[in-house]
């Protein structure tokens, strides 16, 4: 059987936590503002365009260290880790059917995340589609990890009745 290369088992359990980590952190951001010393974060930006719709030839900037507020760069990149740890983390047993289940899965994700994906960019505007744009960068990997943890409960239990 060749294999698809996964992430060890214990890394399931690590995005978990990861993504509470990440969930608990924008509680308390919102509440106590508690990574507030992100606000005001040097970085490295690749590229700078500058305000959005605002700016001009020269606000273009490349390769440089700029002021940016952080916060929300580094919970997405949390969670998207952890949901990357979670969905595509080995089980304790993975066989054939587990990784057609993997794919399958994998594979209905993509049809209702661009489904959904199509039909809000046809029916949302405004700032409002900047939410969709952002949002949609998550849905796919969730809707793969619900996807394939209830057809793997769906599997466990059918082997428990037999």
């Amino acid at each position: 059987m060749k294999t698809t290369p996964l992430f060890p088992k214990i890394y399931r359990k690590v995005g978990l936590v990861v993504i509470l980590i990440a969930v608990v952190l924008l509680v308390l951001d919102e509440l106590m503002g508690l990574l507030s010393f992100l606000e005001q974060a040097n970085v490295l930006a690749i590229y700078d365009s500058g305000i959005p719709l605002g700016q001009t030839r020269s606000d273009n900037r490349f390769f440089e260290i700029i002021q940016d507020d952080f916060r929300y760069e580094t919970l997405v990149v949390l969670i998207l880790t952890g949901l990357l740890f979670v969905g595509f983390s080995k089980r304790a047993t993975e066989d054939e059917l587990v990784q057609k289940i993997r794919l399958e899965s994998l594979l209905w994700a993509t049809y209702i995340h661009f489904f959904l994906f199509i039909l809000l960019t046809l029916f949302t505007f405004g700032l409002f589609y900047l939410n969709i744009l952002v949002f949609s960068v998550f849905t796919i990997l969730l809707i793969y990890i619900l996807r394939f943890e209830y057809k793997m409960y769906q599997l466990k239990k059918s082997l428990h009745e037999k």
